[in-house]
């Protein structure tokens, strides 16, 4: 009954009422077992505390409970883009400069984890609180046009995982 009384939202064209019934799906599973706890893995532009996106109900839904978690990767390979363009063009190009993940990638580890909720404003660490281009790329394999968008980091995530070369398994 629940998936044919919700079926139109994911039907309609409207994005954000399906971010919001995205969000209601989320808090519809997790009042039937209230003592679970949940991992919601989606799209950055999903998951984020931004207007119009499922995390932005999530966060109001269950404030301090719901901790958002934005991927960002150097480059790498697409297998989806690779499999969706005939194998033409699987490479994810290297991040701009003026990119979140461009300054990532100074630091010498492959991969870590950031909690941008437990940082604080400092001189050496500003650009975290600004604005700054971020990869908004997730399955769509047309979607150069788009790649990157500005995101305030600080504001929208509570952690980042940065992989500096992204490989399907």
């Amino acid at each position: 009954c629940y998936y044919a009384n919700n079926l139109l939202h994911y039907l309609t064209f409207d994005r954000k009422e399906r971010e919001k019934h995205m969000a209601e799906n989320i808090n519809w599973l997790l009042a039937r077992h209230p003592d679970e706890k949940m991992i919601y893995l989606a799209h950055n532009s999903h998951v984020g505390n931004q207007k119009k996106q499922t995390g932005m109900w999530l966060k109001k839904m269950f404030k301090e409970k719901y901790y958002m978690i934005g991927c960002c990767y150097f480059d790498g390979t697409d297998s989806f883009k690779q499999y969706a363009l005939g194998n033409s063009q699987p490479v994810i190009n290297e991040a701009i400069q003026g990119s979140y993940e461009y300054l990532f990638n100074q630091i010498k580890e492959e991969c870590f984890y950031l909690d941008v909720s437990k940082l604080t404003e400092h001189p050496v660490n500003q650009w975290l609180f600004r604005p700054m281009l971020m990869r908004n790329y997730g399955v769509e394999p047309f979607n150069y046009y788009h790649e990157f968008e500005i995101t305030d980091l600080s504001r929208v995530y509570d952690g980042i995982v940065f992989i500096k070369r992204s490989v399907p398994l």
